[in-house]
Formats: structure tokens, sequence, C-alpha cells
């Protein structure tokens, strides 16, 4: 937890509300607890399956932190791959994209088993403005 207030830059209190919260959504698991110079560490882990972000715009602070904990996730990963593809898509076509991508996760997960070797399997969907452009 302390590792995820110095990388976020908050305060243990706030990391500590927000990780029960994930707890208590489901989101999140306490993994380990123990104590640590009078103090207690604790280690979180995800507990979904998949977790669907709709990142604001607005807000960049927040898909940096989206991005910096993918990256922190791939240092050290022996097996890296990157996919990408740009496709000019509008309106229904993009909902009916972003489906597809939920399905294939969907069937991905399918094909778990308990002796395989974790992977993190992460997929982005966004799209830049252009000048002139009202398509929506």
């Amino acid at each position: 937890m302390s590792e995820l207030a110095t990388a976020l830059d908050l305060g243990k209190g706030s990391v500590s509300y927000h990780l029960k919260l994930l707890e208590r959504a489901g989101i999140a698991r306490q993994v380990d607890g123990r104590t640590v110079r009078g103090g207690l560490q604790q280690s979180w882990s995800l507990t979904a399956p998949a977790i669907a972000v709709e990142l604001d715009h607005e807000n960049p602070g927040a898909r940096a932190m989206v991005l910096r904990t993918l990256a922190s996730q791939m240092d050290g990963a022996t097996d890296q791959r990157l996919f990408v593809s740009h496709v000019r898509l509008s309106g229904q076509a993009r909902q009916s994209a972003i489906a597809i991508l939920e399905q294939a996760l969907e069937s991905i997960r399918g094909l778990e088993s308990e002796t395989g070797r974790l992977i993190t399997l992460a997929s982005f969907a966004f799209s830049q403005a252009e000048p002139g452009n009202t398509d929506d």
C-alpha cells in the first residue's frame, strides 16, 4: 500500500480508503498482511477477471496512471507482444468494435487452466479528434 501511495502521490489513508471501496466492489482483495516495524504491511491483488474503464479525457492523470500500471506489469516480462490496428469507425461501429473486443476477452478467459502461466491482456480503444470532422 505504501508503494501505491508513493506512486500515486497520495496519502496512505486515501489509498486505504479507495482499496476498501475496490474490495467492496469485488475488484480487489487483500492477499497478505504482516507486521513490519510496528505497522501492518498489506498486499493487494485484483480479483476481477477484466476491468473496463471509460477514461475521462479531462483527467490526463487517470490515463497516465493506467499506462504506468500496465508498463510496470510489463517490466521483466519474458514474453511481450504489442498489437496495434488503426481503423476508421463511427457511432454504432465503434460500439460494435468494443463489444467484439469484450467478447474476445471473454472467450480467451474460457481457455484458462489452473496450471497455465498468468498473462495480462489489455485492449485500448481511443479516437483522436480530426479538424473539421463532426462524425460521431
